[in-house]
């Protein structure tokens, strides 16, 4: 029989024997399938027995694949299939239909998942070069010129227009037929304005995205505005923090002037009266006058206006802060010094740093007093980090709750602690600011606290 008139139908057909060998296919069949011999061969082993029943009974089926259930699993589209009778010769029929509606929803779902990974894609870059860039703390317009590029590098907008005053910034060109999207930023100068036409492509999620990101970008200029504005405010306020500072810390002043000056007394006392050994005892008051002078040196710096800016190594900084604290330490408290670099230099100054590092020990020893402890410890470790230094300052105190944790870096915020010296956190945020030192904390309740302090390497010109 001449079945040629089959390779016209759009439809797959093939001709089978009871077994399952294939006597004809159509051009349709062999588009999908290739040559095959035997029908069973790129059927699924789901619908074999199935199949090898209906050819054996001959009688008519109607099949159909399903998601995890494929008739034909090599095959990446999904097919109905019609089973029957053919002919005198005991043959039968096979026609195989593409599933239309399946297709379609296939490829509406890759449309989907590709829309979706376009979408985080353009989030995660958006938003990793918002990080980016405020790390690099950058002046408004220098921020907005940086996020022009950014945006537009992403091929979401056609177009992009942004205007201050007379600084102008565009990006591809306008035709004036298609409508402009507008999102401005208020300034007291000249506000900011973004036109931008987006691509026929961009889908709504990414300018929603978009829009989300230019909102984060308006908030930097807002707060880096006020932030200008509040310069001289916080200049005051440090003034203000530092004299009423100045009664606590002329208390630990005197505190730490009193052992030494005691010492100074007894050993003059003793030689007036004996007068023996007379010049090692001289220079046992000698010491102890040197170590007046050097407490006071101290104190008179930190409250100094203008800082004095010189380099030093990081070890002695903190061998200096520790030799401050050492002789009102309490007996049951260990300091652990772990300094594991080569000493490197930093620059700032040096007094104001030597009370930060004095401030976080003390109140860590004072964490630990509160706790009554037989056994505390206060843990210094340092490491390098590129071209950074990090310090931790740990202890196995008491630990802060959540509520104390949200305000220790504020002005005139105190627990009322007994002990300790008392300079307050909010002096040491400060300098750590100003030195460009990045500072922060973990603590809970019962679990102790650490600070980190990430300090960076002083670099001479030239150096690399």
């Amino acid at each position: 029989m001449n079945y040629s008139i089959l390779n016209n139908l759009m439809i797959s057909i093939c001709i089978v024997d009871s077994k399952g060998n294939v006597i004809f296919s159509n051009d349709s069949f062999d588009r999908f399938f290739g040559e095959v011999e035997n029908i069973f061969t790129i059927i699924s082993d789901n619908y074999n027995l199935i199949i090898k029943d209906v050819l054996k009974k001959s009688y008519p089926i109607f099949l159909k694949s399903r998601k995890n259930n494929k008739i034909f699993p090599d095959v990446k589209d999904y097919f109905y299939m019609n089973i029957k009778p053919f002919d005198e010769e005991d043959y039968f029929m096979l026609e195989i239909h593409q599933n239309i509606p399946e297709l379609i929803r296939k490829d509406l779902l890759n449309n989907d998942i590709k829309s979706i990974k376009d979408e985080i894609e353009t989030r995660q870059y958006l938003f990793n070069s918002l990080e980016f860039m405020l790390l690099e703390k950058q002046k408004p317009w220098d921020f907005i010129i940086s996020t022009a590029e950014r945006i537009y590098s992403l091929n979401i907008l056609k177009y992009l227009k942004v205007q201050k005053g007379d600084k102008l910034i565009v990006y591809g060109e306008n035709n004036k037929k298609e409508i402009e999207s507008n999102f401005t930023i208020n300034m007291v100068d000249d506000d900011i304005n973004f036109n931008y036409v987006s691509n026929s492509s961009t889908s709504m999620e990414v300018k929603l995205m978009l829009l989300t990101y230019l909102n984060f970008v308006k908030l930097y200029v807002t707060f880096y505005s006020e932030f200008e504005k509040s310069k001289m405010y916080d200049v005051n306020l440090l003034d203000s923090e530092k004299f009423s500072m100045a009664g606590q810390m002329m208390i630990g002043m005197l505190h730490e002037i009193n052992n030494p000056l005691a010492v100074a007394m007894l050993q003059s006392d003793i030689l007036i009266s004996k007068k023996v050994d007379y010049v090692e005892r001289i220079i046992n008051i000698k010491s102890s006058l040197m170590r007046i002078k050097e407490i006071t040196e101290i104190f008179r710096g930190a409250l100094k206006q203008n800082a004095t800016i010189t380099t030093f190594g990081l070890k002695k900084l903190i061998n200096t802060a520790i030799d401050f604290i050492n002789p009102k330490k309490p007996s049951n408290v260990s300091i652990i010094i772990d300094l594991n670099y080569e000493d490197y230099d930093i620059q700032g100054d040096f007094n104001k740093l030597v009370l930060v590092f004095v401030n976080l020990i003390s109140n860590a020893i004072d964490a630990i007093n509160r706790t009554r402890k037989n056994k505390g410890w206060v843990k210094i470790t340092t490491f390098e980090f590129r071209d950074k230094l990090i310090v931790k300052v740990s202890d196995n105190g008491e630990g802060m709750d959540e509520k104390i944790l949200k305000n220790i870096f504020k002005p005139f915020y105190t627990t009322k602690t007994k002990s300790g010296l008392g300079y307050g956190l909010f002096f040491v945020s400060t300098v750590c600011s100003s030195h460009n030192i990045k500072l922060s904390v973990i603590s809970k309740r019962n679990s102790g606290t650490t600070f980190t302090l990430v300090i960076p390497k002083f670099q001479a010109e030239g150096s690399i």
